[in-house]
């Protein structure tokens, strides 16, 4: 997601794995693939999607101090960065 909202490094990116692509596609008889079209393509997806990424850590952090409560679920809340919040938040979980 990051190289997405990056567009210098996505450009950079995009273009190698493009070259990559359209010699297998031409390969196999397959029209190559524009780069314009997908990186427009791309870009436009990057660009809406940027106000909904950031740094969790910080996210976590915060929301901690506030005291609000968080759910974690998934096979990756077992990070420590996400062990360590559920733990802080159970310490001070009180029960009904």
């Amino acid at each position: 997601m990051v190289d997405l909202i990056n567009p210098p490094r996505f450009e950079a990116l995009l273009r190698q794995r493009l070259a990559e692509n359209n010699q297998v596609l031409k390969a196999f008889g397959a029209k190559p693939l524009s780069f314009a079209k997908v990186h427009a393509a791309y870009r436009a997806a990057g660009d809406r999607l940027q106000p909904f990424v950031t740094s969790t850590v910080v996210l976590l952090h915060e929301a901690t101090q506030r005291g609000a409560a968080v759910l974690f679920e998934g096979r990756r809340a077992r990070s420590s960065t996400s062990t360590t919040a559920l733990t802080r938040l159970s310490r001070r979980r009180t029960r009904p």
